[in-house]
């Protein structure tokens, strides 16, 4: 009779299970786990177990691998643990299972591969699916998160906590660095992030998740760098949450459109921050959404396109499933919002840019709203509103109305239901 020999070492970072010697009892079914009542495998598993929790610092090694996680394990203490993975470590996830780091005290993730030696994290199950495991829940760690050449695969199962991400992102001031990782077949969306945003999310990929690939707040999109490929998944769309920009963001464009689900307020009581909206960019709106510029404090909207054409211009449109007049509330910008220059980056100007599908009659009714400001509007098309293309309120004399209907303006309204503007109160 063959005999297996371990050693379980009772640490502070919970149980690891160490094989020493012998060979596999062709009978056994798991060599590092027993089945449960959820059915944790489908096939026979031998490496370190992980579960309960780490408060101490501890390395995974790539020469240990594979890491097997059961249930949810907790990296965190009150002094602050770090959990650092080896290039070339393979991390393998049971059915439901999940790491969180910094769940309600401070912990650190610090998962670095090279190009030649990445880190993965994967299912334990031989037959793998989207959503075959948890996630990986980063919050109170601060900046000092770092995920670099990883891996992260067949995740976004519900887990213990309901989100389907297989990277979810959460804490004001916890803004972890996402490089040169690969997402791949990820039930639900891949990457969220709430309350928070990126030191660095730049040159990864994501790819056949079954939804979007990246949910954020409207100011955590400005931390998405560049060199990000987002496409082939369920829905190709950067996906944002309402909110506000309290600071000043760029939203790059990606090559996909940016779907905004609740208004977008742009606006802070002592600073004025500026939104800036790439050329090329296409901006979706669900129904009563809003994207709105001052509307209680100062704010900026800077949106550039370079010239006609659909890659370098900018659009604010309905989602697909609704193109119709009315489908969203349209750009509203208040009386603080600064004031258009042709040359200064953070004043309010569109250029190149087309609006259409907007016009709620339960909010503003108009695709664009000026409240006696003094934006620079060149070259903008105005399309089928279920109100008026642009509609000026305030005092006369603080709307340039000269510059905005002149030859070089070119303003183009197209089939919107009532007039194209109408003049402000006098």
């Amino acid at each position: 009779m063959q005999l297996h020999h371990r050693v379980a070492l009772a640490v502070a970072s919970g149980l690891l299970l160490i094989p020493l010697s012998g060979c596999p009892d062709p009978s056994a079914t798991n060599q590092a786990n027993t089945p449960d009542e959820q059915g944790k495998s489908d096939q026979t598993l031998q490496g370190n177990l992980h579960e309960g929790e780490i408060k101490a610092d501890q390395t995974w090694t790539k020469a240990a691998s594979p890491h097997i996680v059961r249930g949810t394990l907790y990296v965190q203490s009150a002094q602050g643990a770090t959990l650092t993975i080896e290039p070339g470590a393979e991390v393998r996830f049971e059915p439901g299972a999940a790491l969180h780091v910094g769940w309600n005290d401070t912990g650190i993730l610090k998962a670095v591969g090279t190009a030649t030696e990445s880190i993965t994290f994967t299912t334990t199950q031989a037959s793998k699916v989207p959503g075959a495991w948890g996630q990986i829940y980063v919050g109170n760690g601060g900046a000092s998160t770092i995920l670099s050449h990883c891996k992260i695969m067949y995740g976004g199962g519900t887990g213990k906590e309901a989100n389907d991400s297989a990277l979810y992102v959460n804490g004001e001031g916890n803004k972890p660095t996402v490089r040169n990782c690969t997402f791949e077949n990820n039930a639900g969306i891949a990457v969220s992030a709430f309350d928070t945003s990126f030191t660095a999310f730049e040159n990864n990929t994501i790819t056949t998740s079954g939804e979007n690939p990246i949910q954020l707040s409207p100011e955590a999109a400005g931390s998405l760098g560049a060199g990000n490929r987002l496409t082939g998944n369920g829905n190709d769309t950067v996906l944002l949450t309402a909110g506000t920009v309290s600071k000043s963001v760029r939203w790059r464009n990606h090559g996909i459109p940016y779907r905004v689900m609740g208004t977008v307020f742009v606006q802070h009581a002592s600073n004025a921050p500026v939104l800036t909206v790439d050329p090329g960019s296409v901006v979706q709106f669900a129904h009563e959404a809003a994207l709105s510029v001052a509307y209680s404090g100062m704010g900026a909207l800077h949106a550039v396109g370079t010239s006609a054409e659909a890659s370098e211009s900018i659009t604010f449109t309905s989602l697909p499933s609704n193109k119709a007049p009315g489908a969203w509330s349209g750009i509203y910008m208040g009386d603080a919002t600064v004031d258009g220059a042709e040359n200064n980056t953070s004043s309010t100007r569109l250029r190149y840019v087309t609006i259409e599908y907007a016009g709620d009659s339960g909010n503003f009714g108009a695709n664009l709203y000026v409240d006696s400001c003094k934006p620079l509007l060149e070259k903008l098309t105005l399309r089928k509103s279920a109100g008026v293309g642009i509609q000026l309120v305030g005092e006369l004399a603080t709307i340039p109305v000269e510059s905005l209907f002149s030859d070089s303006s070119k303003i183009t309204y197209d089939n919107n239901a009532v007039g194209t503007y109408l003049y402000p109160e006098q």
